[in-house]
Order: structure tokens, then sequence, then C-alpha cells
């Protein structure tokens, strides 16, 4: 399938998207209805490289039905458009767009990353002479702002080492170079430095990572600990714990002779915690304990046999030394050859008894050193669910690819 088919795909796939939603007054449903068809006018035209029309339509289909989707969608063709013909009064409609789309209460699998991407190039392009930048006299220029977010609520802003309050911040800075540092308890501090030109708002954002947390474990010294299938040490472990990420996690602890323990803990950011995990003796080290025991037994008991044997080696040896000098009698020879006998017999009962001692033996050293549980027979599996998306009865956007900017794909759900 080549890039056209694909784009008439994609462009079926948007429309089959705008269902209506069930219960909407005639009003509302005819005003939907008018956006689904322009809306569907914009992304053929988009596809098409006309991103004049699919501003019009796209801006039609947000008057009718103000949704984030279309306003992202719009702003996207905005800047295709504005790159396409150098328009100075476009790029400032499609910034206008950008930053009302981020400023709206979105949930975190919006595009608003991408729309402040897009306001970092368009701020860009903004500076330059072919769009008007540099060439307007100063007092015409805008006021110069810093703009910046980041992927944590709560988290503090500070620039040039001042404090400027909790995230998103914007406000006016001296045209230049600045440092931006944001932080917050339980994350990792964010830096960068921007150059921020006179009379222009940029934007960055500042991603945080939590920082992990220390958490001890009081079980056996000498036991393997895997944390989500992943062996983090053999206790005792560091005064400070193993360094895990806040949130649930599955923890398995196992060491030769002793059960399997496994336990679902909460890590919650910046408290270290310790989790106390007791390891009771396996089964299988009890049955080498009773089968180590019979084993022995059974060479005591082959000890006692040759013991015997050896009492009767001495009796028909005692007898065995009148035969030459005929002073043995019918009796005596009965009791040397009954003595004989019995040595046999001992021995042969005594080395069979000894044989399977042994082997016994070997059996209970066995099951002795291969009595560790497997951790993977714990599944891996976290506790925190992803929550489903909320379907709504109107979810689609345009997200033409700019970066490098050129080329373009589709995307629409339902």
């Amino acid at each position: 399938m080549n890039a056209r088919s694909h784009r008439r795909l994609a462009a079926c796939v948007l429309v089959a998207a705008l269902g209506l939603a069930p219960g909407l007054a005639s009003g509302q449903q005819a005003n939907v209805e008018q956006a689904k068809t322009q809306f569907t006018l914009g992304a053929q035209a988009y596809t098409a490289a006309k991103y004049d029309v699919a501003v019009t339509a796209f801006d039609e289909a947000y008057r009718l039905l103000p949704r984030p989707e279309i306003l992202f969608s719009l702003a996207q063709a905005e800047k295709k458009q504005c790159v396409a013909v150098k328009d100075a009064n476009l790029l400032k409609k499609a910034l206008a767009h950008y930053r009302q789309y981020y400023a709206l209460d979105l949930p975190q699998n919006s595009r608003k990353t991408e729309a402040v991407e897009s306001i970092q190039y368009l701020e860009q392009l903004a500076s330059q002479a072919e769009y008007g930048g540099g060439q307007a006299p100063a007092t015409a220029k805008g006021p110069t702002k810093l703009a910046v977010f980041s992927t944590a609520d709560g988290a503090h802003v500070y620039v040039d080492g001042r404090s400027q309050g909790d995230v998103p911040f914007v406000g006016p800075v001296a045209p230049g170079r600045h440092t931006v540092l944001v932080r917050l308890e339980g994350f990792t501090d964010a830096t960068r430095d921007v150059i921020v030109p006179e009379g222009t708002t940029q934007t960055i954002p500042m991603p945080l990572s939590e920082r992990a947390v220390g958490v001890a474990f009081d079980t056996a010294i000498g036991a393997d600990v895997y944390v989500d299938g992943r062996f983090v040490g053999r206790t005792p472990l560091p005064v400070e714990g193993a360094p895990l990420s806040p949130g649930n996690h599955v923890v398995v602890v196992v060491k030769n002779g002793k059960r399997l323990a496994t336990k679902d803990i909460k890590v919650e950011r910046n408290r270290p915690i310790v989790v106390r995990m007791p390891l009771e003796t396996s089964t299988q080290r009890v049955g080498a304990y009773a089968v180590g025991a019979v084993g022995i037994a059974a060479l005591v008991g082959a000890g006692a046999f040759y013991f015997v044997a050896a009492a009767e080696q001495s009796r028909a040896q005692s007898r065995s030394e009148r035969i030459p000098q005929g002073t043995l009698d019918a009796d005596g020879l009965r009791q040397y050859t009954q003595a004989v006998a019995n040595r046999d017999a001992f021995r042969a009962s005594g080395t069979i008894t000894g044989i399977a001692g042994l082997a016994v033996l070997t059996g209970a050293v066995l099951l002795y050193v291969v009595d560790t549980p497997d951790p993977k027979s714990v599944p891996v599996r976290s506790t925190d669910e992803p929550k489903a998306k909320p379907k709504g009865d109107f979810e689609v956007s345009v997200a033409p690819s700019f970066g490098p900017f050129n080329g373009a794909f589709l995307t629409g759900t339902f």
C-alpha cells in the first residue's frame, strides 16, 4: 500500500471516528454533523497539502464544536500553511491556538508535549526576518517572556537562582541567557540554560524523574531478593537498602532450604521503608533431614553388623586353631562351622546395609543441595494497572509531522 492509499485509509478512519453521541439535542446534533463535514473536508485538504483550505475548514469545525482535538488540528494546519507561504499573521494565530490548547485542563495522554515543541519552533520562526523578526522597531516588540512547564505537578521553578513559583510558570525576563531550575521533593532536579531573544516568549519543557527510594529487607541472611523479577542483591544488603522507584512492586525472596516468600509492597515517594519477610523451613529440607537420618541409621546398622561379624570371626578363629592339634571334638567343629556361617551372613548384611545407607545419605545430600526455590515461579506482574482511556463521542486529531517538518500522518480514535 502506497503513501496515498495510507492517507485515504486514515481519512476514512477519521470519518468513521466522528460518530454522534446518543442523546444529543437536535441543535447539538446538527452542529456535530456540520462539524463532522467540515472536519472531513479539512482532513482531506490536509492530506492533499492544501493547507489554506484545511485551515478554513478546521476553523469552521472548531466554531461549531469547540473541542480541544479540533483546536489542535487547526493549529497544526496553520503551522503548515504559515511555513509554506511565510505568513507572519498566520504564524501568530498558530501560536495563539497552540497556547490556548496548552492552557486547557487535559488528560495526561493529550498532545501538550507536541504543542510545546510546535510553540518553540514557531517562536524561532517568528524571530526570523522573513516573518518580520528583527525588522520591527524596538518599540514595536512585545514583552520578553519565559514559559516553563514540567511533567510533575507542584514542581517549583527557579530562574537564575530566584524563586518564580510553581509550574506552569510564564513571566517576563530580560533578553539573553538564563538558567532554569525545576525542583520537587522526591524528584531529581532538572536544570537547563536557555536563551530568550528580545520580544519573544521562550517555552521550555522541564521533565522530572522520580528519585529512587531505599528499601531494606528484614529477612534471613544469605537470601536472594528479587523485585519485579529483577535480582537486586543478596542479604544483608547495604544499609541504604535497594533503590526502588515509587509505586507498587512484587518482592520475591529465596534461600536454600527455605520456602519461597513473596509480598506486594508499595513504595511512597521520598519515604524509605523496611520490608519484613521471615522465611520458613521448606518441606524438602525437612525431608532431606529425615532421609539423612535414615541413611545414617543404616550406616550405623552396617557398622553393628560388621561388629558382630568380627565377633563371630574371633569365635571361629579360636576353634580353628585346635583343628591341626586334633583336640576339636564334634561339638566344637559344629560351633566353628556355625561361627563361620554367622560371620559371612553378618558381613553380607553389613555390606548391603552400608551400601543402602550410603545411597540414602547421598539422596539426602542432593535434596539438601538443590532445595532452592525458583523465583521465576512467581509471575512478573504489576499491581499498577493502567487506567482505561475514557471514550468520548468525538475524539480525533490531525497530527502533521514536524520533526524535521516534512510529511504528515493522521490519527483517529473513537
